[in-house]
């Protein structure tokens, strides 16, 4: 029997996806046909990985966001932002999610700089 999660006939939408390298010819131009799905990988193979067929270069659908490298799952990282800016301090957080404060704080921190950086994209448009 094979190992991870079993392949399914979907069609996944990459038309929001570009690629990463800077050295591509399709460098941050969405919805151009050059992004495919590559596999899935992470520890629970919930994580997307994604091909460029102009360079060859993989990248992860979490490249860009504030989940890209964390150990964390998306549904607590999401819950923890929710919570925090819903009142909820730091600490209660943390002991809330069963994480350490610093975590937490890093989390708030990065999603804080994750914010910043879309509104000055969106504005130098």
């Amino acid at each position: 029997m094979g190992r991870g999660r079993p392949r399914k006939n979907i069609t996944i939408d990459t038309s929001s996806y570009f690629c990463w390298n800077k050295k591509c010819s399709e460098y941050k131009k969405r919805g151009r046909g050059n992004i495919v799905f590559s596999q899935y990988d992470g520890r629970n193979k919930d994580i997307m990985y994604l091909k460029c067929t102009r360079c060859g270069r993989r990248f992860s659908e979490n490249k860009g966001t504030i989940f890209f490298k964390k150990r964390t799952d998306k549904k607590t990282i999401e819950q923890i932002l929710k919570s925090t800016s819903e009142g909820l301090g730091i600490r209660g957080a943390a002991r809330t999610f069963n994480l350490n404060k610093n975590t937490v704080l890093s989390l708030v921190h990065q999603a804080g700089k994750h914010c910043e950086n879309v509104e000055n994209f969106r504005i130098s448009k």
